[in-house]
């Protein structure tokens, strides 16, 4: 009777086991490393996407981004190149970055000549006609939207940017000619106002925008902070995330990882990416800032799953 009752119980207690092996998840695994050519692939093909809008240029319009960034055009807003008034269909190429991960991966970070900024969003419009170059002789209004505390310190800055260019500084000054400029901000968005006839898809066009405090980060008393990369065989960019406010700034490497305004006192994440031999190396280090600071790079083979993961958690 006894060997009766286990032969009858060893069947259940197989399929509670294989019931138990069923359910169970298998973890995630990344590949150990990714590979790119250059970083510039690697800001390209990691970097905010370009969306694309129509708008009929009789009659005017306005589009939104999936970020929420409203762009309003007036009727007859446009010129071609010989001066006469386009009627037609106006094709806008936009980008809009408001996360400081976005910032990073786009390699679009908040650097001016006083230091870091604190933002309240940039974007990217260009406007073409059947692939020909166009001149705005309307002013065209961005609408910002602001899911913070409102900041009346912001102001509108602009940058000459190529795909190909190195450095990223803003500026209020567009050099012999004015490219922008904003009223009141109201709550709860932030307007920019582009003037017309300079807004232009000419190689001389200015059109990377952003909506800053310029000054914000002067408040605090300031220092050097010396950051060292011992290992000679790469150059990685380096980047100063800052926690309390949406600022990133770029610690570049003309003469070392020297920057000079650092606030006293805050806490940043220093987030360093590079290649080395074609690998992905990247460090996401958290550091408050002290007086005559020096830190020593400490950059690790990543896959850039995990690497943008961690970014977005900056956020």
């Amino acid at each position: 009777m006894k060997a009766f009752s286990f032969i009858i119980l060893l069947p259940v207690f197989f399929l509670a086991f294989l019931s138990c092996k069923k359910i169970s998840n298998p973890p995630t695994v990344y590949a150990e490393t990714t590979s790119y050519n250059s970083l510039s692939e690697f800001y390209s093909q990691n970097g905010v996407k370009t969306e694309t809008f129509s708008i009929n240029s009789t009659l005017g319009g306005s589009f939104v981004s999936l970020k929420g960034t409203t762009v309003a055009i007036p009727a007859n807003a446009f010129k071609d190149s010989v001066g006469n008034v386009i009627n037609g269909i106006i094709k806008f190429s936009f980008k809009d970055i408001y996360d400081k991960s976005d910032m990073i991966l786009s390699d679009m970070p908040t650097n001016s000549d006083l230091g870091a900024m604190k933002s309240a969003g940039e974007f990217y419009l260009d406007a073409s006609y059947n692939n020909y170059l166009i001149t705005s002789v309307k002013t065209l209004t961005i609408s910002q939207p602001s899911n913070k505390p409102f900041d009346a310190g912001m102001q509108s800055l602009t940058i000459l940017r190529t795909d190909t260019a190195k450095f990223v500084t803003w500026t209020t000054s567009c050099g012999p000619m004015p490219c922008g400029f904003s009223i009141t901000y109201s709550a709860p968005s932030y307007q920019y106002y582009i003037y017309s006839n300079y807004f232009s898809s000419s190689p001389m066009g200015f059109h990377w925008f952003n909506t800053d405090n310029l000054t914000y980060f002067s408040a605090f008393t300031q220092t050097t902070l010396s950051i060292i990369n011992t290992d000679t065989t790469f150059d990685p960019d380096v980047f100063l995330v800052f926690s309390s406010e949406n600022a990133v700034f770029q610690v570049y490497n003309s003469n070392g990882y020297t920057y000079a305004f650092a606030p006293v006192g805050l806490t940043v994440n220093i987030v360093a990416v590079g290649l080395k031999n074609g690998i992905l190396m990247t460090e996401i280090t958290p550091l408050v800032i002290s007086p005559n600071q020096t830190y020593t790079l400490n950059l690790k083979a990543s896959n850039i799953t995990q690497f943008t993961t961690a970014l977005k958690g900056l956020n």
